[in-house]
């Protein structure tokens, strides 16, 4: 009969080598991929990334200025009785313009003539009237409105604007469909709740408005970066050790264009649904 002593370790080291076996092939099976079989969907996500950080992450989605439609009033005159439409312009050279569209009952006359105050008589015209309170002449004026592509109504969000008709995004769908061809479905499962329905007392970054569907961007929406982050993709290596065959940890070297001397090292992960790789990771580099 053998040695019991012998028989244990002969079992033991059966053992060990059965265990590093199915370690071996445990990682053979998930070992990541090579760096080549990813560098093009790498560069492709690091190049297109930047345009959807932008939107999530940066100054976000063009807006129009905030200008209201100016109010239509009607004025009437206390010796004849007539009554005329006006609206209120603010200006910055002349304060506030009056201009006249016409009397109340008839046809708006086609040409609006517009009507400034000055706190000096001129010296070769009468003024059209005078605020004998505040001592301010009345005078028509050469005047063109600048043009405005888009008027706001009081009932518009004050922390609102809307997005512009040419903005690369015009709906929250639209945003959406544009970060998912970029990120993963995990790492953005954790951004929309605060992109689109806001958290605690944060009001949420984008809405569509429900009265006119619309997309409407939050005014103090603070950007997390200023500057499209260049990589050194010949600085790029896939971290062994942190990947596998389905999530991939690349360490490169980045910089910023206004600081190039200075390098940044960045992780990006890229993770693997169905046959194709996402990012895992945001790309930009907050400053």
């Amino acid at each position: 009969m053998k040695n019991p002593i012998a028989r244990r370790v002969i079992i033991l080291v059966a053992v060990l080598v059965i265990i590093a076996g199915i370690i071996f092939l445990v990682r053979a099976c998930s070992a990541p991929p090579e760096y080549s079989e990813i560098e093009a969907r790498f560069k492709e996500l690091i190049e297109k990334s930047h345009e959807v950080n932008v939107i999530l992450f940066g100054e976000g989605l063009e807006c129009y200025d905030r200008v209201y439609e100016p109010t239509l009033n009607v004025y009437t005159d206390s010796e004849s009785g007539a009554k005329y439409y006006y609206y209120e312009i603010d200006d910055e050279k002349y304060g506030t313009i009056y201009a006249y569209k016409g009397k109340v009952g008839a046809a708006p006359n086609e040409k609006i003539v517009y009507l400034a105050g000055f706190s000096e008589k001129k010296a070769d015209s009468e003024p059209i009237f005078t605020d004998a309170d505040s001592e301010i002449y009345y005078y028509y004026i050469e005047y063109s409105e600048p043009e405005v592509e888009f008027y706001y109504t009081k009932a518009d969000p004050e922390n609102y604007s809307y997005v512009t008709d040419d903005a690369v995004c015009h709906s929250i769908a639209e945003i959406k469909a544009k970060a998912e061809k970029i990120y993963s479905e995990n790492y953005l499962r954790g951004l929309y709740g605060p992109l689109f329905d806001g958290y605690d007392a944060v009001p949420p970054v984008f809405m569509d408005n429900a009265s006119n569907g619309r997309l409407m961007q939050y005014n103090n929406y603070e950007p997390l970066f200023s500057e499209k982050c260049v990589y050194m993709f010949e600085t790029a290596e896939i971290d062994e050790w942190q990947s596998n065959s389905s999530l991939v940890r690349i360490n490169i070297k980045a910089y910023l264009p206004s600081e190039p001397k200075v390098k940044y090292d960045v992780v990006v992960d890229l993770a693997l649904e169905g046959e194709e790789w996402y990012l895992e990771t945001p790309t930009y580099i907050a400053k």
